[in-house]
């Protein structure tokens, strides 16, 4: 009987340089000014995505008549965040062609990618490799929320 085998190194570090880097970017002081420029929708996503959390319940009535299970766990649920993520990126620091610097749009590229390479593994695998992307994407949402709403 052959032995189980542990997860490769390059799979649990799969896209964490760039969401560290992304993260790192994100408390610059440099993204402060630009998030301050930046429109009301972006301090609207950082609104309700802080409700969200864990941390602030508040949930309204109107979040709940959206809720679509299908749509809210594992690979789609991950597809969304992705893609709502990229809407708040676009609103605080332009489109993917006109950003100055790229580390976000660099971030959600591998996140995608992970993303991606999930949906291909057998269930087992698959649900691991979301847990540590939905860490990933934690750590991403949340550094762009304290960017634009800071807690002090």
């Amino acid at each position: 009987m052959a032995a189980a085998r542990k997860p490769s190194k390059t799979m649990t570090g799969l896209g964490m340089a760039a969401v560290q880097l992304a993260i790192q970017f994100l408390q610059s002081d440099a993204v402060k000014e630009q998030i301050q420029r930046a429109p009301k929708a972006l301090t609207e996503w950082a609104a309700e995505r802080r409700r969200q959390r864990p941390e602030g319940r508040g949930r309204s009535s109107g979040s709940l008549a959206r809720l679509n299970p299908a749509g809210r766990f594992g690979q789609r649920g991950l597809e969304r965040r992705v893609d709502n993520m990229a809407g708040a990126v676009a609103l605080a620091f332009g489109d993917r062609e006109h950003a100055l610097r790229p580390e976000l749009w660099d971030a959600l590229d591998e996140v995608q990618r992970a993303i991606a390479i999930a949906g291909k593994l057998p269930t087992l695998k698959r649900k691991r490799m979301h847990l540590r992307i939905d860490n990933e994407l934690d750590a991403l949402e949340l550094g762009l929320i304290e960017a634009v709403l800071p807690k002090g």
